[in-house]
């Protein structure tokens, strides 16, 4: 039960929150800010997603931390082909998954090969590792 309520708040933070149709603080459109997918669809990256690339403070390289984090100027500013910015969008697209309830073992090892936990805020961790357990029970 509790499990089911943790994904429900956190499917219910994502729908709230819109995507970005462009950054009005930055004017950085939505193509800057979108993560291709395994199965060739894409979303925008939100407020959400960025807090959560940021609250990992201590694995983040000094030289970005300096900066301000992972901002949406630095995330547009990274090649689509960018290691980096593949890790981040699998991560938050892991995430999206995970908080609709329909994550698999092929998500961890196959969809999104390239997810990174310090790219999930504690609470979004424990729906992570929660989804884990339940995939290796099952």
């Amino acid at each position: 039960m509790k499990k089911s309520l943790l994904a429900l708040a956190a499917v219910g933070a994502l729908i709230t929150t819109p995507a970005l149709a462009a950054d009005s603080k930055k004017n950085i459109p939505d193509a800057a800010l979108t993560c291709k997918v395994y199965d060739g669809s894409s979303f925008v990256l939100n407020d959400n997603d960025f807090k959560a690339l940021n609250s990992s403070e201590a694995d983040m390289p000094s030289d970005i931390r300096k900066n301000g984090g992972y901002s949406r100027e630095y995330f547009a500013s990274l090649k689509t082909t960018s290691v980096l910015r593949q890790q981040m969008c699998d991560s938050r697209g892991l995430f999206r998954r995970i908080a609709a309830g329909i994550c698999r073992k092929d998500d961890f090892q196959k969809n999104f090969r390239l997810w990174l936990p310090q790219f999930f805020n504690d609470n979004e961790q424990d729906i992570l590792i929660n989804c884990q357990i339940n995939i290796a029970t099952q």
